[in-house]
């Protein structure tokens, strides 16, 4: 197995596109950090905008493979915009994507984000399956650090993992 690692920003459709660079730099997103929410966990400065800085994105459609390259399975963890990958990789999925993991929000982490519930209803509408969600909690600032690894706070995202059911794909593609 090969794997392709390229600077290529991906998105719902062709696009100039501000990504906001924030403190932690693992929480910068093409969407805006919700400050209102992140102020009711321990460290809210580390979402705070440092940087904007407009990149050019594409659909994953667009991007050009490889030699005979196809993709079986997607992995995203893009802060918020994992639903815009996806519906800019509809072909993709239709050629034989077999598994997507997604990063999925529970709680308003950024302004105008998707859900969860945006996610599932688009990965069911393309034959996808939700197969297993490792789920993440965070703990308010009320509670002390000493709870930091217990199984207390919020669900406040994870990673779900999506199947394509391999029989409606083969009678599809028969």
């Amino acid at each position: 197995t090969r794997k392709f690692m390229e600077p290529v920003a991906l998105w719902r459709e062709p696009a100039t596109r501000p990504i906001r660079v924030t403190r932690d730099p693992d929480a910068s997103s093409f969407y805006m950090p919700n400050a209102e929410f992140f102020e009711r966990l321990p460290d809210p400065t580390l979402q705070q905008v440092v940087a904007e800085v407009d990149v050019t994105a594409i659909p994953l459609d667009h991007y050009k493979m490889p030699l005979d390259a196809s993709i079986d399975f997607i992995k995203l963890d893009v802060q918020a915009a994992e639903l815009d990958v996806m519906v800019g990789a509809q072909r993709c999925m239709e050629d034989g994507v077999l598994a997507v993991i997604g990063e999925m929000l529970f709680t308003p982490h950024y302004l105008e984000q998707p859900w969860f519930g945006d996610f599932d209803s688009f990965m069911r509408g393309h034959g996808y399956q939700l197969f297993d969600i490792d789920l993440r909690r965070w703990r308010r600032r009320a509670l002390p650090a000493a709870f930091d690894g217990v199984r207390v706070g919020g669900v406040s995202y994870g990673d779900a993992l999506y199947l394509k059911d391999p029989i409606a794909f083969h009678l599809k593609n028969d």
